[in-house]
Order: structure tokens, then C-alpha cells, then sequence
């Protein structure tokens, strides 16, 4: 059985499969998401600090449409 990678952060895999672009395409309106250290995007940064309550790394990490 192969080993699995637990100290690879979410974030490094999400920008490895460029994310950020996968996140706009739905809605072309939006400038702005936050990314949870689990990789999960919120497009209220509210919603992101309620789901990173529930994580042990609690980074969240904004991405703007200019970061990309």
C-alpha cells in the first residue's frame, strides 16, 4: 500500500491544479474568494472563518482575480 503525503498543505495542492481559475469561471462577477487551508473556497470571507473553525490549521487565504 502507498504511503500517503499528510504534510503536503491543501493550499500547495490547489495552486498546483490552478484553482484560482476554476473558482471565477462560474461567476465572472466575482473579484475576490478565500481559500481554507483544507482547499475549500468561500466567496464570503465569513463563511470561510465559520468553516476554518472546525480545522487545525485555521489559514485562510485571500485570492483576487490580480493574484492569478
Amino acid at each position: 500500500m502507498a504511503k500517503r503525503n499528510k504534510g503536503t498543505p491543501a493550499i500547495k495542492a490547489q495552486k498546483e491544479t490552478n484553482a484560482p481559475n476554476e473558482v471565477f469561471v462560474p461567476h465572472p462577477a466575482v473579484d475576490v474568494y478565500y481559500l481554507t487551508s483544507d482547499g475549500s473556497p468561500f466567496y464570503l470571507e465569513s463563511a470561510a472563518q465559520d468553516h476554518a473553525k472546525e480545522l487545525n490549521n485555521k489559514t485562510i487565504q485571500k485570492i483576487t482575480k490580480t493574484n492569478q
